[in-house]
């Protein structure tokens, strides 16, 4: 998933950390390369998330800078693939 994280970030996004907690989590720090203006921290953070999106995705927004998405694939939804699926928490610094 990092890989693909880091090649969504472009120039707009700073990826300052990583780390998978002991619940299984998979905790990602961001912060804007740049100011703020023109940006829409929601929609953007969405943007990031699809990178790493499977046939299931969820995304809410925990509180304020804080974003948790679960993605994954359910029994039936890809040939050769069985059902999985990763917690990924976005944070926003």
């Amino acid at each position: 998933m990092l890989p693909h994280l880091r090649r969504a970030c472009g120039a707009e996004w700073l990826l300052t950390g990583e780390r998978p907690l002991e619940d299984g989590v998979y905790e990602v720090t961001l912060s804007l390369a740049g100011d703020r203006e023109g940006v829409h921290v929601h929609r953007d953070v969405i943007r990031l998330l699809s990178a790493i999106a499977e046939a299931v995705f969820f995304v809410r927004q925990r509180e304020p800078g804080v974003f948790e998405c679960v993605t994954g694939v359910l029994d039936g939804d890809s040939p050769g693939l069985g059902s999985h699926s990763h917690l990924v928490r976005l944070i926003v610094m």
